[in-house]
């Protein structure tokens, strides 16, 4: 079985227990629990045949032992072999054990091994309706995209009393169905994230299409920043069907968002609008305004900079450099449930120092680790997406991975080169390079799951050539 990439967090860092195990088994060679944790701390730390060579020792001791055989075939999976889920079968509590074992084969990239375990674990256990919610996920890991919607079409059936499960299974459907490009009928199911997570309730009624001359509308963000700029695009089509568009902000983008052609304005602290004002969720923008595969409304650029940056002097004067002026955002929000799918290893970003022409800029927020890449870092002067904006504006494209700053760029209209996870959010659908959302942009998808280094490798040849980037000829 040939070894795929494997997630970062796949492996565990060399800790020194393996050495302090094998030491504590010299003084006490017949201590099964330090056995086991022996075992245990080589899968854990990729040296799966040296975990398989300790779990077999320790199954010839104790045939029954449920733990040993679950850490031998842990060691299967990593090193290559067949026959990992079948050393599950009959365990004790079977079904958490290939749960267990399901996650350890994503992590290393095994996604149809994914796929059997978690399958066996939701016909062990066949009212478990998170084991098989989790199956239909995996099928999509796996690009079996039409069985994940068979399955969630079953499961829709299966739990139609039972509006919590229910809700979860739609939620997967809307996402499936928007990667392959079925908008319609995704927007439409994409209504059920207001059974899992909403707004706080305000006292308005609903806007659920319909006409709007002469109405108030309230537009309420419900996830991250990306959310938000995306889904402004659809104010200057609001305003023109005769609505009076407000915008509830998150505070470090209302000057920004303030920006966006028909918006009449962005509310800070006590709300303060009349009684019969309409609200919608910017989720529900894309249905209640008709978005289809040939209807994506993209009048780019909808966000611009605003007249007051905090920052702005301090930017221009860093904001300097020969040639292409590049930005480079390697890692999202770490609250993102899949921030470990979508963030970019920053070691990789040292291949870019044998680009020409080119000089570096981190737009990147918070900690964690940094590239060696020579680069000015901007985040010090980024205290409001303000002075993102302006950065923005400044520089000659931006190249990041999939988090807040590259709608912003997009709704900007900059140049932005966007790095995608095998698997990516919904919004930049499957296999084109293109997207409907911000025409201009273009993606680089990874053509494995975790294989950044083929990625990074395409992205600093096409530096290299002709036409990327164009470096500007003045900058206000």
């Amino acid at each position: 079985m040939a070894l795929p990439p494997a997630s970062p967090r796949a492996l565990s860092p060399g800790d020194g227990s393996i050495l302090r195990l094998r030491r504590a088994l010299e003084q006490a060679p017949g201590d099964r629990e330090l056995g086991l944790a022996l075992a245990r701390a080589m899968a854990a730390q990729g040296r799966f045949r040296e975990a398989m060579v300790q779990a077999a020792r320790l199954l010839e001791e104790e045939p029954g032992s449920a733990e040993a055989r679950f850490l031998l075939a842990w060691g299967t999976l990593g090193a290559g072999e067949e026959g990992a889920p079948e050393l599950l079968e009959g365990l004790p509590e079977e079904a958490d054990r290939c749960r267990e074992l399901a996650g350890k084969a994503a992590d290393l990239g095994h996604f149809e091994i994914t796929c059997r375990l978690l399958a066996r674990a939701a016909a062990l256990q066949p009212g478990d309706a998170g084991t098989a919610l989790k199956h239909a996920i995996a099928l999509d890991y796996a690009g079996r995209f039409q069985d994940s919607l068979a399955e969630l079409d079953e499961l829709a059936t299966r739990f139609a009393g039972d509006p919590a499960n229910l809700a979860q299974v739609r939620f997967h459907q809307a996402t499936t169905l928007l990667l392959l490009g079925h908008l319609e009928e995704g927007f439409r199911l994409m209504e059920s994230r207001l059974a899992l997570a909403a707004p706080k309730p305000m006292p308005m009624a609903r806007w659920q299409g319909g006409p709007l001359a002469g109405r108030r509308l309230f537009l309420r963000p419900e996830q991250g920043y990306g959310d938000l700029f995306m889904f402004l695009r659809y104010v200057p089509w609001l305003a023109a069907q005769g609505a009076e568009v407000h915008l509830e902000a998150y505070f470090s983008a209302q000057a920004v968002c303030a920006t966006c052609p028909g918006l009449r304005g962005v509310l800070e602290g006590e709300l303060a609008l009349p009684a019969d004002t309409l609200q919608v969720e910017m989720g529900s923008l894309p249905l209640c305004c008709g978005t289809g595969a040939d209807r994506v409304p993209a009048p780019i650029p909808y966000l611009s900079v605003p007249a007051q940056v905090p920052n702005r002097a301090a930017l221009a004067e860093a904001i300097q450099g020969p040639g292409r002026r590049l930005g480079l955002v390697w890692a999202g929000h770490p609250g993102h449930l899949r921030t470990h799918e979508r963030n970019l290893p920053p070691e990789l970003l040292e291949l870019l120092e044998a680009v020409p022409d080119a000089t570096w800029f981190s737009l990147q927020k918070g900690g964690g680790p940094r590239p060696g890449l020579p680069m000015v870092d901007l985040a010090p002067l980024l205290d409001d997406y303000a002075d993102t904006a302006f950065a923005l504006s400044r520089l000659d494209g931006l190249i990041s991975v999939d988090t807040g700053v590259v709608h912003l760029a997009g709704a900007m209209g900059v140049p932005t080169w966007v790095l995608l996870p095998a698997l990516p959010d919904w919004r930049w659908q499957l296999e084109r390079t293109d997207s409907p959302w911000y025409p201009g942009m273009r993606l680089w998808r990874q053509t494995r799951h975790w294989d950044w280094p083929e990625v990074m490798e395409r992205v600093v040849s096409a530096l290299a050539g002709p036409g990327a980037f164009c470096s500007s000829a003045s900058r206000g």
